[in-house]
Formats: C-alpha cells, structure tokens, sequence
C-alpha cells in the first residue's frame, strides 16, 4: 500500500503527487542488460490490476525508467 501502508487510495487527491521507494533485489542469475521498471495498481479484494489513464500509461501500467544490469 502506497505511502508504506499510510496511505490508502481513497485518501489521494486529485492531481496530489504520492512519492513513495521501494528497494527491490536482483537474482543473482539474471542476465545482465537493460530492463525496465513498470509500476501498477491493483484492486485490494480481488488483486486484478487496475487500468491507469493518462498519456505516459500503457494500458495497466507506467514505464517508469530503464535500469542497466552489470556485473
């Protein structure tokens, strides 16, 4: 839950800005490269992803940036 747990979707507002970081790890197998990030909401109860609107949306989800996986 955004805002670690603090901040549920019905208090948002509208045009509000919700930063939130997330440290996430990387298996050691995985090939290197360029990957990216997406984020996305899902629904609580039924955990079915949630459509975003907007013009940097991709049906479900935001492409947020590329990360470069090295050794």
């Amino acid at each position: 839950m955004p805002g670690n747990g603090a901040l549920p979707t019905p208090w948002w507002v509208e045009e509000g800005v919700i930063a939130d970081e997330y440290e996430f790890a990387v298996r050691p197998d995985v090939l290197l490269g360029v990957y990216l990030i997406e984020i996305g909401l899902c629904d609580a109860k039924s955990g079915q992803r949630l459509p975003v609107p907007g013009s940097v949306a991709q049906e479900d989800r935001i492409l947020l940036k590329e990360v470069v996986v090295v050794k």
